[in-house]
């Protein structure tokens, strides 16, 4: 059992700085980038790359069939030989599962199935970036076991400076084609960048032998619950946006709700940093219930203090946010906007921490359970409230969906992480 304490001294110093601020660049360029993007396209050609990159993101969830998280987790788990083999074999999982993903978005784009039949076409398009985003994801992993954080920074950088520059150049020289082209080329740039940084592994993974059939079935089993359980858990924006576009079936609608969603969701780098440089260390560190306990203790403290912060601010300064950056036309997104902005506090301070220590704990099979309970409320919730009160119904319906999954993720990890001796199944 480790007995290291938690030491955010010592965490800082692995990395926990230029993570945090390569994800607030990187959402800060993003973030204004989509402004650009925003008065660059017409609002119907906004709607329509929204309707599409939306359906694209249902497919981009299930990347890989999560071999990516079995790679995090085992490699994070092992030392020497033995992370070789599961880095190689999750490398080959994770690009077969891509490959086979690719063809279904390629499938479900021809078959016309959508709200917004212009949006087909861009999907089409943009099936092929798929394989792509999966070799990114996998280079991320890597570079996050060998707590390599200033590189994965780095990567992040590239990343996202590349598609947020050459999409609004793209978007100013040729529309939405522009846009679409643009987001190819920065994809390509980033892979290349993925094979310098992660070079080291290359050859290891080479030599690695092969991982037993025992070994393969429990790669599998924890990659694929936690996939599926992460899909299920991050559809909310997704879901909201699917019933706007079918029920709606109005491209201003979905303009309108995507971008109340962009600050509130783009906050959400915040949290999701803190836990990039956290996982491996609580993964080597999953057998101890107490340093658990008390690392989970300290973290929701800062992480509540500061979200708090950030959620008051985002809901008070609504009107002058909105006209500042979208501009009057966009006022319409007001309401949902300040719900997102209140529903950020508890997604930031309990959802994602919640999920992401049970799947170091290996439960992933609850974050499963979870998710689906999340996902069919969130159905129930957005077809109802979205037929009452349009995009404001589906801001209350994600606000609901959040309280009730992360008051099923922290209860049952407070339960785990008080049960008898405290110990979790290898």
């Amino acid at each position: 059992m480790a007995t290291d304490k938690f030491n955010l001294s010592a965490l800082i110093k692995r990395g926990l700085v230029p993570v945090l601020s390569a994800n607030m660049i990187n959402k800060v360029v993003a973030f204004f980038s989509n402004i650009l993007i925003v008065n660059f396209l017409t609002m119907e050609e906004y709607g329509v790359w929204s309707a599409a990159f939306n359906q694209l993101s249902f497919f981009l969830y299930l990347i890989g069939l999560g071999a990516y998280s079995g790679l995090l987790q085992y490699c994070s788990e092992t030392r020497g030989e033995e992370r070789f083999r599961y880095a190689r074999y999750a490398v080959l999982a994770e690009t077969a599962a891509d490959l086979l993903l690719t063809a279904s978005v390629i499938v479900y784009a021809m078959l016309g199935i959508g709200g917004i039949p212009q949006s087909r076409t861009v999907l089409l398009w943009l099936s092929g970036t798929v394989v792509l985003q999966g070799i990114f994801t996998v280079g991320q992993n890597l570079l996050r076991v060998e707590m390599a954080n200033s590189q994965y920074a780095m990567l992040l950088n590239v990343n996202s400076l590349s598609l947020s520059v050459l999409s609004c150049v793209g978007a100013w020289l040729a529309g939405l084609g522009g846009v679409i082209a643009a987001r190819y080329a920065a994809w390509i740039l980033t892979v290349v960048f993925c094979g310098v940084f992660c070079r080291g592994y290359i050859a290891p993974m080479r030599q690695a032998g092969r991982l037993t059939a025992a070994q393969k079935k429990a790669f599998w089993s924890f990659s694929l619950f936690s996939g599926v359980g992460s899909m299920l858990n991050s559809l909310v924006y997704l879901l909201d946006v699917t019933v706007i576009e079918f029920m709606m079936s109005d491209a201003v609608s979905v303009a309108l709700y995507k971008t109340a969603t962009l600050i509130p969701e783009g906050m959400l780098f915040v949290p999701n940093a803190v836990l990039t440089v956290l996982y491996p260390v609580i993964a080597a560190h999953n057998k101890d219930a107490a340093w658990v306990k008390s690392m989970t203790k300290k973290m929701l403290l800062v992480l509540g203090i500061g979200n708090a912060v950030i959620s008051l601010g985002l809901t008070l300064f609504a009107p002058w946010i909105i006209r500042i950056l979208w501009g009057p036309d966009y006022l319409g997104a007001l309401a949902p906007f300040r719900i997102l902005s209140i529903t950020y506090f508890f997604w930031g301070t309990f959802r994602i921490p919640g999920t992401v220590i049970l799947s170091c704990l290996r439960k992933v099979q609850w974050n499963l359970i979870s998710g689906v309970i999340a996902c069919v409320c969130n159905v129930v919730l957005d077809v109802v409230l979205v037929q009452l009160w349009g995009t404001v119904g589906a801001a209350v319906a994600t606000l609901g969906v959040v309280l009730i999954s992360s008051a099923l993720s922290f209860g049952y990890l407070f339960w785990v992480l008080r049960k008898e001796g405290g110990e979790t199944p290898a």
